[in-house]
């Protein structure tokens, strides 16, 4: 339910601020999450630590498919499916990550694993955002 209520307003959101924010902004959702994670202690207190998750992470793909799609409307269709190619990737290998962390941490670490990670892929989207240089070509 909350995934659905997170793709609806990230919807609104990108008409609003545009993709690129709109991907900026669920990012933040998902790291407010994780640097509260040491404080869910109780069945109650996590469902209200992970519901800026829940809000957002669904909704991510739909921001950045927005995005892809505002980039380069003639190859859209392409890079979405390339996106959602890498979604599943990225999800498999989060899980795989994941539980590794557990293993060797133990859970009470996992909101600082996912706090790194999420701020990594911050930084990869807004540098992908920023306008390219053109080459300089250099005379021979």
């Amino acid at each position: 339910m909350l995934g659905t209520l997170g793709v609806g307003w990230v919807g609104r959101l990108v008409d609003h601020v545009g993709a690129a924010r709109a991907v900026m902004c669920c990012l933040g959702l998902m790291a407010a999450s994780m640097l509260a994670w040491p404080t869910a202690r109780s069945l109650p207190m996590a469902m209200l630590v992970l519901t800026p998750w829940a809000l957002a992470a669904f909704a991510l793909n739909a921001a950045q498919q927005a995005r892809l799609l505002a980039l380069d409307p003639t190859r859209g269709p392409r890079h979405v499916g390339l996106n959602t190619a890498f979604v599943y990737l990225g999800q498999g290998m989060g899980a795989a990550v994941g539980g590794a962390w557990v293993l060797r941490f133990g859970y009470a670490g996992l909101g600082l694993g996912a706090l790194v990670l999420l701020a990594a892929a911050a930084a990869c989207s807004w540098r992908s955002g920023r306008p390219q240089r053109p080459a300089r070509c250099k005379a021979a």
